[in-house]
């Protein structure tokens, strides 16, 4: 890649996208789309403002959109996208567009002569609590029709494109979660650094949760982990309002979050600070359940 080649990412909510953006920032120009998703969107003319990150070579457009746009019908804001996109790579040599969620299905089959590839970071499917023939489903199959590449996280991810939206093995390509280099460490810690201050003073050892504390959780085995070890204490950081999978879930999660003896949650943190916490940690649990999303993302 040179500075010449740009990429317009579509868009830059999830963190896993926003890791991505600035890995390939270092070698090429990236526009990234952040829809802000309200009742009424913009009520006044469309007019996004695009504003350079305190990330190298990323800019940004702030974009407002009223729940629901991508359906079709008179309520669609599919038009004000497209607009946007060809405006944002009129004055560009080189650009690669890349789509990280089914939504943007319509919005992909009005653009011509750009290349357009599907980066797939989720089962998307499971999330909406739909199956493999269900609405979200036919727009990630119609997606992927409409792009060069899909490039899915997981072999599992790979296999719905393979096998239900019938793509060709040849426009399938895996590609990995995205890491800054300089997240990741020369050589293995010889022990843990210090970490950030609101967990200095956590009495060692202690293990790191960390991600959306809700449905993606198998709270019942935090709970008999936590109980079978009582030399260990526990730092969770990440979000903890969404729905547990199931309402004994929401209890013991709910008794964790009140209970500092030994449990200490600190809450979401921005995504650039999320390495210091996982170096800080003595051991990292990953506590996933056996189920979808994250038996095809993570």
């Amino acid at each position: 890649m040179s500075q010449n080649q740009h990429f317009l990412i579509l868009d830059g909510r999830c963190v896993t996208v926003r890791e991505f953006s600035r890995s390939i920032a270092k070698s090429a120009a990236v526009d990234m789309i952040l829809p802000k998703i309200t009742v009424l969107g913009d009520l006044y003319p469309f007019n996004p403002i695009r504003k350079r990150m305190s990330w190298e070579n990323v800019c940004l457009y702030d974009v407002k959109l009223k729940r629901g746009w991508w359906r079709r019908g008179p309520w669609s804001e599919k038009d004000k996208l497209v607009r946007l996109i060809k405006t944002s790579i009129s004055h560009r040599q080189s650009t690669i567009i890349v789509y990280t969620a089914p939504h943007y299905a319509d919005v992909a089959q009005e653009i011509a002569g750009i290349r357009q590839l599907y980066y797939v970071t989720d089962n998307f499917r499971a999330q909406a609590g739909q199956g493999n023939d269900g609405h979200v489903a036919h727009l990630e199959s119609q997606l992927a029709h409409a792009v060069d590449l899909v490039c899915p996280n997981s072999p599992r991810t790979a296999e719905f494109f393979r096998n239900n939206a019938r793509i060709k093995e040849s426009k399938i390509l895996l590609l990995n979660n995205a890491v800054r280099e300089e997240n990741v460490p020369d050589a293995p810690l010889q022990k843990p650094d210090k970490g950030p201050v609101d967990v200095a003073s956590i009495p060692r050892p202690w293990a790191l949760i960390m991600g959306n504390l809700a449905s993606n959780v198998d709270w019942e085995f935090v709970k008999n982990v936590i109980e079978s070890t009582p030399w260990l204490n526990w730092v969770a950081v990440g979000p903890a309002v969404d729905k547990c999978a199931t309402r004994k879930h929401e209890k013991i999660r709910e008794m964790f979050l009140h209970d500092h003896t030994r449990f200490f949650h600190v809450g979401p943190r921005p995504a650039e600070a999320l390495w210091r916490y996982a170096r800080a940690c003595d051991v990292a649990v990953i506590p996933y359940r056996r189920a979808e999303p994250t038996r095809s993302g993570s």
